[in-house]
């Protein structure tokens, strides 16, 4: 009888450990994410339930990057793939998905409004007014009839193709919140009160950032401009009523025309600041600071932090305009 006893109560035993080896192995989900801001936002989301990978490096070119083997092996044994519109992403979805036909892919950037490098938008246009200051170097979805196909927007800066920035901008990312949700209380269903508690306080978050930017800049005069090299900070620019002066375009060193336009705006606006980006070389950016004027100064759009980051870029445009 006590031999009976003991054998039951010993596969009992056995069967709770299997069960916990089980929900151990399971762990949380295993996701990858494109660039580093989108892992604050997948992080706040999913809490303890996501392991978050991100697959550009910090410091790296997104325009040149290349996954290792490493890295394609991992992503392969992800359960989530949040891709946002970076260019060498078309690639990686057709491939991995011969790998991993399983691995749910669900584009964070999906159904959001974009914007459009156009190359005349470079120049002064005149209006009625006089010369628009606006230096707009895009056109947005709204006037255009060019769209980028759903959640695959390309990165290359060439004419007519979409700006691929949209992380940059608080309420889009608000909606890219929701997308991303969605797809992790698909993938684990069992903590839907969880996703639906940290996306609400995801979003309240975001949401008073948003009115904080929108604060720093409430006492800015027109034309409310701001120098980059590199054009990332467009849909900043678009929601918080600024406007961006790019000295690159199309991703390549400026047309002689072009460059000639940017060093004569900013010395007649005054400028006295060039924001460039850690990604890339500031040899091309310190001679037209030279020629301007100006001082270089770093922002970072790919930096992790994403909330502080863009706390602290707005507070660093707002120093430099009048």
């Amino acid at each position: 009888m006590r031999v009976r006893c003991f054998f039951g109560g010993f596969a009992v035993v056995l069967t709770l450990l299997f069960l916990g080896a089980g929900v151990a192995c399971a762990g949380p989900l295993k996701v990858f994410v494109t660039l580093a801001p989108q892992k604050e936002l997948v992080e706040r989301l999913g809490g303890d339930r996501v392991q978050v990978m991100v697959l550009v490096p910090s410091g790296a070119d997104p325009h040149t990057f290349e996954p290792s083997p490493a890295q394609m092996k991992a992503l392969a044994d992800s359960s989530l793939y949040f891709p946002i519109g970076i260019p060498f992403e078309k690639k990686l979805i057709a491939r991995i998905g011969s790998l991993n036909p399983q691995l749910n892919i669900t584009p964070m950037d999906q159904g959001l409004p974009k914007r459009f490098f156009e190359e005349e938008d470079h120049h002064h246009k005149e209006t009625s007014s006089g010369k628009d200051h606006g230096h707009e170097h895009e056109k947005t979805e709204a006037n255009t009839p060019k769209r980028a196909p759903e959640g695959h927007a390309f990165h290359s800066h060439a004419k007519g193709e979409p700006d691929p920035h949209v992380w940059l901008s608080p309420p889009l990312v608000m909606a890219m919140a929701r997308t991303t949700v969605l797809a992790l209380m698909a993938a684990d269903p069992g903590d839907r009160a969880g996703y639906e508690a940290r996306y609400k306080n995801f979003l309240s978050d975001v949401a008073s950032l948003d009115l904080e930017i929108h604060r720093t800049f409430q006492d800015a005069k027109p034309p409310r401009v701001f120098y980059v090299f590199h054009p990332s900070w467009g849909y900043f620019a678009d929601a918080y009523g600024l406007q961006q002066e790019a000295v690159e375009w199309e991703g390549k060193e400026a047309k002689p025309v072009h460059l000639k336009h940017i060093i004569t705006s900013a010395r007649a606006a005054g400028v006295k600041t060039l924001f460039v980006q850690p990604q890339f070389s500031t040899r091309s950016a310190e001679m037209v600071a030279k020629e301007i004027g100006a001082r270089l100064e770093v922002i970072d759009p790919l930096a992790e932090n994403w909330i502080e980051n863009l706390r602290q870029v707005s507070r660093r445009l707002r120093e430099a305009m009048p």
